[in-house]
């Protein structure tokens, strides 16, 4: 590994490994997932309890059956607007923010029936509104764990030129180097210097000589 250079491309991978291993991602899974719960929560809130929010989306889907019998039959022109979305916008304790539904299993946005909103008004003390702000903290201090990790593998991966470099100041980077780094180093072609001078025309002496 002695002559492989930590290019930009090589410090960004360990860089990115490096806050993998620290298990910010993994912490900013849990916390998003948490804002996800917690969007739900609202929702149903509003609506006034489980079983009335059960109701809301029970007479929704009625609704979007009977838009499509109606237009099996021939009915023209006739449509239900879609009131689902993928985020609420609630405001606790007079601060306005959005929360999203989620992803679901494959990806996309998970869109449901959403309160307007100008009712979705939580007071200080709501236990939501403890519980959302308790969650904007862990944000905040996982994004400063992020870039204290960040700033820091920088700084190490900037000290140095090669790999050989960095694993004798800090061996333990072993740890987080890309697992294809010896294939990409097979799959460089040989350079031939003699082939490269001919290519740009050194040494000038032999050149101006010719």
């Amino acid at each position: 590994m002695s002559s492989i250079r930590l290019t930009t491309a090589l410090r960004d991978a360990i860089a990115a490994n490096a806050i993998k291993k620290s298990g910010v991602n993994a912490d900013r899974q849990v916390n998003a997932k948490a804002f996800s719960d917690l969007a739900e929560k609202v929702r149903v809130q509003i609506f006034g309890g489980e079983k009335k929010a059960a109701d809301v989306d029970a007479k929704y889907r009625q609704a979007m059956k009977l838009e499509k019998e109606l237009r099996d039959i021939g009915v023209s022109n006739f449509y239900i607007r879609s009131g689902r979305s993928c985020a609420i916008y609630p405001s606790f304790g007079g601060a306005g923010t959005k929360l999203e539904y989620g992803k679901d299993k494959d990806g996309d946005d998970i869109y449901r029936l959403t309160p307007a909103r100008d009712i979705c008004l939580l007071a200080a003390d709501d236990p939501l509104t403890v519980e959302f702000h308790k969650l904007d903290d862990d944000k905040r201090a996982i994004d400063q764990r992020n870039e204290e990790v960040k700033v820091n593998v920088r700084a190490a991966l900037n000290s140095v030129s090669t790999v050989k470099r960095l694993l004798e100041v800090w061996p333990e980077s072993k740890e987080l180097l890309p697992d294809d780094l010896d294939t990409a180093k097979a799959a460089l072609p040989a350079l031939k210097v003699c082939d490269l001078n001919k290519m740009i025309g050194l040494p000038t002496e032999e050149t101006t000589a010719a």
